[in-house]
């Protein structure tokens, strides 16, 4: 690992081999492929890419994010990806300045428990109501046959007994007309 005259770390070339991003620059300019056009195909924003291509590894996120962008990049700039990954891994060493992992805030943490205790909540709501209808329907069906929800109802039978008929059948019907 050498250092460049910006400070920056550089990725030192194995036995005859350019620095990696000046691997990278070269194949993408061969190609006649713009920073932009290249970050629109990898998905990988300009920044990166002109950091890997300027050798500023320190500009980048973690390594390992930093080591699969090498390798996304380079395979479509049409080399070997998982060679340079893997030289990327070997020339850039613990030295890099990489920046610091972000950790996300209490804020969120609060956010995440509140959102789980919501959706307990809600899974026990609808737990307890399934119970309570599952309930219903036994105590529904347990009954005897015949016997009514109701204990105050009367039979059908009784019902009938109790019923006053229309017309008085002693009487004759009047005549129809």
């Amino acid at each position: 690992m050498t250092q460049q005259k910006d400070g920056h770390a550089a990725a030192t070339p194995a036995k005859g081999k350019a620095p990696i991003g000046e691997q990278l620059r070269m194949a993408r300019e061969q190609r006649g492929v713009s920073l932009s056009e290249a970050s629109a195909q990898t998905k990988l924003k300009v920044p990166y890419l002109d950091a890997l291509e300027q050798g500023r590894f320190d500009e980048l996120p973690a390594p390992i994010y930093a080591k699969n962008f090498v390798r996304i990049y380079a395979n479509y700039l049409g080399l070997d990806g998982a060679e340079l990954a893997r030289s990327f891994s070997t020339r850039v060493g613990p030295e890099t300045n990489f920046p610091p992992h972000a950790t996300p805030s209490s804020s969120y943490h609060v956010a995440r428990l509140l959102n789980l205790g919501l959706r307990k909540a809600f899974i026990l709501v609808i737990v307890i109501a399934a119970i309570v209808l599952i309930g219903i329907r036994i105590t529904r069906s347990s009954g005897a046959p015949g016997e009514l929800l109701d204990p105050s109802a009367r039979t059908t039978t009784e019902l009938l007994d109790a019923q006053q008929p229309v017309a008085d059948l002693d009487e004759p019907l009047p005549p129809l007309e």
